[in-house]
């Protein structure tokens, strides 16, 4: 059965067979891309189950890409980018299919339409400019995400900063508003916050009630199936309006910094080449890793307006320093 009205996910318009209830709905706008559900592969086809998390080749005559993801569900991405057929196992239920939709397989589907696409956490600082982290898993990058949303700013995406733009000025698209943590800083993000003392410094960062977690169980939050993370709807962590549906300009691109460092959070610019390269590095891309392909991908980054965005992160990993590491983002921001 179809679904109406469409589903939005940055400049996508989805036509789904399959429920996405983390995704605003768009009346009044024609279909780009349709979601199919299809049985799950028959245990003779290439390379199903697949042994690896993920596994991404191009099918048979050029007529698309499949992904793969171990024996959970294998998704069938047309050529075009207009088409997505998921093949779930059996017994997979729909939250671990749609984590793996949203999350992996859709912003792919943006880059494979053109769209400069990265593996990062984005948000709307409250000037309205639109601010990304990236970094490698586990570097706490929705960690601060969340703790800046319930500190006032807005989500635009968890996962992916999609990039729009001409004439080197890139505009970050919103996808979706959901949030992936680890249990113990949803726990902590949880654990309610610390008054400022009797000279008006600040506490703790500002954090949504104590019972969060409970109600972001209630409302749906579900188990990443590829790691030990816990899905939120982003309005569990904040109180109002705390996805913003409308696109804005990029101002900076933070990348947190692998090593773990001791003192004040520091924040460095990042030289060019090194930020093409980490660019380059966290593209969620579909395309073949031949030359042209990855000759594109470069001209892409390059052509973005980007690169000149890129500042590194460095801070302890402790959740006391992030009021401290707020400080230090705003201040540069400042500049």
């Amino acid at each position: 059965m179809m679904t109406e009205p469409f589903y939005a996910f940055a400049n996508l318009v989805l036509d789904s067979s399959l429920p996405l209830p983390e995704l605003q709905r768009c009346a009044g706008a024609a279909s780009n891309c349709r979601i199919e559900l299809a049985p799950a592969p028959a245990a003779a086809d290439a390379g199903w189950p697949c042994e690896s998390p993920r596994e991404i080749r191009k099918q048979d005559g050029g007529h698309g890409y499949t992904m793969d993801f171990g024996g959970v569900a294998r998704f069938e991405v047309s050529a075009g980018g207009d088409r997505v057929c998921c093949r779930p196992a059996p017994g997979v239920d729909e939250a671990a299919l749609r984590h793996l939709l949203l999350d992996h397989v859709l912003p792919r589907v943006l880059c494979l339409r053109g769209l400069l696409v990265l593996h990062a956490s984005t948000l709307r600082a409250p000037d309205g400019r639109a601010v990304a982290f990236l970094g490698a898993s586990g570097a706490g990058k929705s960690t601060l995400a969340a703790s800046l949303v319930a500190a006032g700013w807005r989500l635009l995406a968890d996962d992916a900063l999609v990039i729009e733009g001409s004439e080197g000025r890139p505009t970050a698209v919103p996808t979706y508003p959901g949030l992936r943590l680890w249990p113990d800083s949803a726990a902590w993000l949880a654990s309610g916050s610390e008054p400022a003392d009797q000279n008006g410094n600040p506490g703790r960062v500002p954090k949504p009630s104590r019972d969060v977690a409970r109600r972001a169980e209630l409302a749906g939050s579900t188990r990443d199936p590829a790691a030990a993370k816990l899905r939120f709807d982003a309005a569990s962590l904040g109180g109002g309006h705390v996805f913003s549906t409308t696109p804005a300009s990029l101002a900076r691109v933070y990348v947190v910094a692998d090593e773990i460092m001791s003192g004040p959070p520091t924040v460095d610019r990042v030289a060019a080449g090194e930020a093409l390269r980490r660019a380059f590095e966290e593209e969620l891309r579909l395309a073949d890793a031949d030359r042209p392909s990855l000759q594109a991908s470069l001209d892409r980054i390059a052509t973005s307006g980007v690169l000149p965005l890129f500042r590194r992160l460095s801070y302890p990993r402790d959740f006391e320093v992030l009021p401290a590491l707020h400080a230090a983002i705003e201040r540069d921001l400042g500049t």
